[in-house]
């Protein structure tokens, strides 16, 4: 779940990871690279995650960061 202003993605609210839903608390990060767009966010529970928007083929990675 994105917010969507300018663009898709701008902002992500919630993501589902392994069968679990998980809310947005703090964006911690962002980047842009030819092929995608990265967020590294924090949820409500404090773990650490990346999220890797690929355009081209309108797929997300998830990345779960243990260290932080």
């Amino acid at each position: 779940e994105c917010y969507a202003g300018a663009s898709y993605p701008e902002r992500p609210r919630a993501f589902t990871h392994k069968g679990e839903r998980h809310e947005v608390a703090d964006l911690l990060s962002t980047w842009r690279l030819p092929m995608s767009i990265g967020f590294r966010v924090m949820t409500r529970d404090r773990e650490v995650y990346e999220l890797i928007y690929r355009p081209s083929e309108e797929s997300w990675e998830i990345i779960h960061v243990f260290d932080e």
